[in-house]
């Protein structure tokens, strides 16, 4: 699943690491400072799981159950990205975006473990984004359950 639209940076979490199981997304990646949000070769959670279900290029996909992005540069438009729950249904995905530490925009979603999510907000002249998730049920067939979302082709404009 390609994101349509996508003429500006296009964050596929491709070219972060090498690694066949997880890290923390590199300070600096795509003009960004990352907190609380980690890197996973989707490959090693297995095709039955929202991980993969989120990968849409490469192997590699971001998650976490709450992160921060800081921008580097002054500021960005989020555009779009796509999400899943990592192994759970029903998931409660919230994101806000800050300008100087204001919140200016939040928005929340229902992921759920087998169906891709494209999440098209357009959020402009923003500096931080906070990423959180919570609640959600067990999904039949998962290995595991817990609260992590995942993402992939995060597109966003400076």
């Amino acid at each position: 699943m390609y994101i349509l639209g996508c003429s500006s940076t296009l964050l596929d979490f491709e070219n972060v690491a090498n690694t066949t199981f997880s890290v923390p997304v590199p300070q600096g990646y795509g003009n960004f400072n990352w907190s609380s949000i980690n890197l996973l070769n989707a490959s090693y959670a297995g095709n039955y799981s929202g991980f993969y279900t989120a990968l849409t290029s490469g192997q590699y996909v971001i998650y976490g159950t709450a992160g921060t992005m800081y921008s580097l540069s002054n500021t960005f438009t989020l555009n779009s990205f796509v999400s899943a729950a990592g192994w759970s249904d029903n998931l409660c995905f919230n994101i806000a975006g800050f300008r100087a530490s204001i919140r200016r925009y939040f928005q929340g979603f229902l992921l759920q473990g087998t169906v891709a999510t494209i999440i098209t907000l357009n959020w402009t002249d923003i500096d931080m984004l906070t990423l959180s998730s919570c609640c959600g049920i067990a999904h039949t067939g998962f290995q595991v359950f817990n609260q992590y979302f995942a993402i992939d082709n995060m597109c966003v404009t400076f």
